[in-house]
This record gives structure tokens, sequence and C-alpha cells, in this order.
């Protein structure tokens, strides 16, 4: 959601959940226990601040924006509209 002072990122526990269960990764087929939702999806939240890439010690947030922002530093997204680029004039 966008507000004109913030950018919220919000996911559903249900969602969550659901991520997690249908990860390409889960070749076990895990699932998350029946009334411990809110206990994972607080273990999500924090490590998603917390953790680091331990090649780059930067957080997993911090890795989320910076494959966004590449894809416009890179040219495969078009942002001109919005990103007034270094060279440029003006």
């Amino acid at each position: 959601m966008l507000t004109k002072k913030k950018l919220k990122i919000e996911i559903s526990i249900k969602n969550l959940v659901s991520a997690f269960e249908l990860s390409p990764n889960n070749f076990d087929e895990s699932k998350v226990k029946r009334g411990k939702r809110n206990e994972f999806a607080k273990f999500v939240a924090e490590h998603i601040i917390a953790e680091c890439d331990s090649e780059t010690g930067d957080t997993y947030m911090t890795d989320a924006f910076d494959s966004v922002f590449d894809l416009l530093f890179e040219g495969y997204e078009d942002g001109s509209n919005f990103i007034k680029w270094g060279n440029e004039e003006g």
C-alpha cells in the first residue's frame, strides 16, 4: 500500500503460510503447525529485518530492494517517468 509518505508492505499470515508451504524449496512438503501461525509469522518478520546475507552483510530486505533497483540501473525497466538519471542535465 502506498500513502503520501510511506510504502507499506503487508502480507496476511494465511498467505505467508501458503508461500512457505507452496515454496518450490519445500521438498518434503513441510507444514506450519496448527495454532502456530502467529509464531511462524513473528519468526519470518524478525528474520527479514535482522538476518544478513553471509557474503554481503546486507539484510534480506536490503537485498530485495537492491534487486528491484537493479532493474532500473541496468535498463531492464524504463524509469524515465520518475527517475532523473545522474548523467542527465537539468
